[in-house]
């Protein structure tokens, strides 16, 4: 079995999504974190 591997980032948008041919994601990761000075 082949895998191609996909060194392109993360879609963050929709729009980034449709471009790519995704329809649907897996998962989705949210995180809290946040630099406060």
């Amino acid at each position: 079995m082949a895998y191609k591997i996909n060194m392109a980032f993360l879609p963050i948008s929709k729009e980034d999504m449709k471009e790519r041919g995704i329809k649907q994601l897996d998962f989705v990761f949210v995180i809290g974190d946040a630099y406060v000075d």
